[in-house]
């Protein structure tokens, strides 16, 4: 998104990928989505308590080698000290979410980029009352940084989500404003969009063109320098 804005501010923008396309590493499980409900942060108690759990399952959703090295503790230690900023960063980071999914619909519209946007809201529901209760604190979060978030009973739920079974779940909490996309079209088209509209000020591309310094200029503007070899062999 900063290749975008940044031209709007008077900068030439070139974006180095190391893959042939935008977004390639995007991750395909968490399908496209766009949302601001799921912006708690993981600096909680309750998340050490879960990579333990999982430490210990096969098939978690996240998994920790607990095998020592000095950087993985001292990120654990660092992980650990921010849990007194639950609060507050949640509340910042919906917030940012906000702000990023309306500055992206901006985008979209101004340069009419498709990208397959389905504005069907997110569903979250439980199967249990222990579950659906942590779910409401956090929603109260959500709430008190100004996302539009709402308890839905299993028969709304099932209204919403006909292929729910009503009688398999506590309760949920839907989020309207929340909307999916396609995650590997939207950035590939918008840079298309922008480059083309902007003949003065525009965004580029250098694709399949590894990294190997990142430094700051003494004008504060972030320069990056590519792989010579690799460009060299580019250019034979």
């Amino acid at each position: 998104m900063h290749s975008h804005t940044a031209p709007e501010q008077g900068f030439d923008v070139t974006v180095f990928d190391r893959h042939r396309m935008s977004a390639m590493e995007t991750s395909f499980a968490n399908g496209g989505q766009l949302s601001a409900s799921n912006a708690e942060v993981w600096n909680s108690f309750a998340t050490v308590l879960k990579g333990i759990k999982w430490m210990m399952q096969t098939d978690a959703p996240l998994l920790v080698n607990p095998w020592p090295s000095w950087h993985k503790y001292s990120w654990m230690a660092e992980f650990v000290s921010h849990i007194p900023d639950y609060r507050a960063s949640t509340l910042e980071t919906v917030r940012l979410a906000i702000a990023a999914r309306q500055l992206l619909l901006k985008h979209a519209e101004t340069y009419g980029v498709d990208f397959n946007v389905e504005h069907r809201g997110i569903l979250h529901f439980y199967k249990d009352a222990a579950g659906f209760a942590a779910a409401e604190k956090v929603n109260a979060l959500y709430n008190e940084g100004g996302l539009e978030r709402y308890a839905v009973s299993p028969a709304e739920m099932a209204k919403i989500e006909p292929s729910l079974d009503p009688s398999a779940y506590h309760g949920g909490f839907f989020t309207p404003s929340d909307f999916t996309g396609d995650m590997c079209a939207a950035p590939s088209r918008s840079l298309h969009a922008c480059t083309a509209q902007r003949p003065r000020r525009s965004a580029s591309k250098q694709t399949r063109l590894p990294l190997t310094h990142v430094r700051r200029n003494p004008s504060a503007a972030t320069a990056t320098r590519a792989a010579s070899r690799a460009a060299s062999r580019r250019r034979a």
